[in-house]
């Protein structure tokens, strides 16, 4: 009987894995004895049922009645009654999801799929199928929805426009912010050609940025061109384009753009200044140059000539004082004074 008590070994062993499958899945069955005076019992749930509802594996099941009471949260028992009714008038699984509430006043996400069994005979009427836990599911879709919230406000309320190109220079997508940039809705955006957004003189210089990141899939470079609006203005804009073509999560270039037309106006108002400033210095060069020539001329033809003049008028003095002390002394100052003068 060696190969029989294999075979048993094998069949315990599949029946532990089989009971095992259960709770690892966290999925319950049940059949649940609709209430009837004749049928105290409240039907069958197994123990992965028992523990998603927190209760007594001791304990015996509970009419329907007494489950929507006992265990289903307040503001879900209407539901669960309305989907019990349907089941017995379609003849196919439904499915709802509800809360349980637990013996510490917590609660816990389920999901029933069941059906109803019309009773025979001595049996009674039954509704049975299988109890999905789903907390863990609701905990971890809550955090997805608040992440998605989050990273939503962030594009919706953001100055800069975010949008995806294909690889062929088509727009996937855009950010609402786009309307406030380009006068149009982020839908009218959509399969646009990206040449159709910039200026015809700033195209071949973004061409050229777009070939270089191609080339390299999760490079990034910064281009700056300008971007036609519906008043007839071109706006310069600043933006970042980053390959991710191979990441098959996006499989398109991603494109943050944001307006510095102000500051290109500031710029140009600078460079504009600068010029005037330079063309001013290089003006008063030119006046001090020019003073400068008149002030050469003046000493040389006017003051050099007056000099010369006093110097002839003092040795004509000195001939003709006849030794005379005074005079003498007189004229060496008067020499001394022009010498310092000049």
């Amino acid at each position: 009987i060696t190969h029989h008590k294999r075979l048993e070994q094998r069949l315990r062993l599949s029946e532990a894995n089989f009971a095992r499958a259960p709770s690892l899945a966290q999925v319950g069955h049940y059949e649940i004895h609709l209430a009837d005076s004749r049928f105290p019992a409240g039907g069958m749930w197994s123990q992965e049922t028992y523990r998603i509802l927190d209760r007594d594996p001791s304990t015996s099941p509970m009419h329907l009645e007494e489950f929507v009471a006992h265990c289903v949260h307040s503001d879900d028992r209407a539901a669960v009654v309305q989907s019990v009714q349907e089941s017995m008038t379609v003849d196919h699984d439904t499915e709802l999801e509800f809360r349980v509430v637990l013996r510490d006043g917590a609660f816990r996400h389920v999901k029933a799929i069941g059906r109803y069994a019309a009773g025979l005979g001595a049996q009674p009427d039954k509704l049975f199928g299988v109890l999905i836990d789903m907390t863990d599911i609701k905990l971890a879709q809550k955090k997805i929805d608040r992440s998605e919230r989050r990273f939503r406000a962030m594009i919706e309320k953001t100055d800069e426009t975010i949008a995806l190109f294909s690889g062929d220079g088509i727009v996937m997508y855009a950010s609402p912010s786009a309307s406030t940039l380009m006068g149009i809705t982020p839908e009218q955006l959509i399969g646009k050609h990206v040449w159709q957004l910039i200026h015809p003189d700033d195209v071949p210089a973004v061409a050229k940025d777009l070939d270089a990141i191609k080339s390299v899939p999760g490079s990034t470079i910064f281009s700056q061109f300008r971007t036609p609006h519906p008043s007839g203005d071109w706006r310069w804009v600043e933006s970042a384009e980053t390959n991710r073509l191979d990441d098959p999560d996006i499989g398109a270039i991603i494109v943050n753009v944001r307006d510095i037309t102000g500051r290109k106006s500031m710029e140009q108002a600078l460079t504009e200044s600068n010029t005037r400033l330079r063309e001013l210095s290089a003006n008063l060069e030119e006046v001090r140059e020019k003073e400068r020539a008149d002030i050469a001329h003046a000493l040389h033809d006017e003051v050099g000539q007056h000099y010369a003049g006093l110097q002839m008028g003092i040795h004509w003095l000195e001939q003709r004082h006849g030794g005379d002390p005074a005079s003498v002394q007189k004229t060496q100052q008067m020499r001394q004074l022009m010498t310092r003068a000049f």
